[in-house]
């Protein structure tokens, strides 16, 4: 995962130019200023593999009142009116990409509950959690969560390959052919209006 430090260069006329620096937030944290803010995004499995280490190392570089923040949603689907299939290829390419995830060192589930205790565990106080239900696809009929669901579905399907072409064919062995013809079925329902699936966020 990379990591940037926004930090004072100079000064001209009396405004502060940052300056962005790219660096490994897995390796030990060495800056010159503490941080007043440290947010994360979507990094689950795929950046911060350690959340524990990562929040200690966040607590122990931020001011005195500083902030940290983590925007995740948990890698699995869901509906509340039980219109996902029972077989549904959806959630088993889910399911499939977070095991095979897991099996490197990469879990992908990282619930609300589990990441509110690892902030406190670190030492953060006044913790908020704020739960979402994120739309895969545009099927809500609220105009703002709709357009939501078009943009997940439209970024996912485009890049339905790229996400799964390391964890199927190199970690769980299955040929080209295979997770083509996968990857088919998943795009179909994926774009089915009669599935309201969303990701717990």
């Amino acid at each position: 995962m990379l990591k940037y430090e926004i930090s004072p260069v100079r000064r001209c006329c009396h405004l502060t130019i940052p300056q962005f620096r790219v660096d490994d937030l897995e390796q030990p944290w060495v800056y010159t200023a503490p941080f007043d803010l440290i947010h994360s995004r979507l990094c689950g499995g795929n950046a911060i593999k350690n959340w524990p280490k990562y929040l200690s190392d966040a607590f122990s570089n931020l001011k005195p009142g500083g902030w940290c923040e983590g925007q995740e949603f948990y890698m699995d689907i869901f509906s509340d009116d039980n219109t996902l299939p029972i077989n549904s290829k959806v959630k088993e390419w889910h399911d499939l990409s977070v095991h095979g995830a897991s099996l490197v060192g990469c879990p992908t589930r990282v619930d609300s509950t589990t990441l509110k205790k690892y902030f406190e565990e670190a030492g953060f106080v006044n913790v908020t959690v704020k739960d979402y239900k994120w739309p895969i696809s545009p099927w809500p009929a609220d105009k703002r969560l709709k357009e939501s669901g078009a943009f997940a579905m439209v970024s996912m399907l485009d890049e339905l390959m790229g996400l799964s072409m390391a964890v199927f064919t190199r970690i769980l062995g299955w040929s080209m052919e295979q997770l083509q013809v996968f990857l088919v079925e998943v795009t179909k329902e994926w774009k089915s209006k009669g599935v309201h699936a969303y990701w717990p966020m």
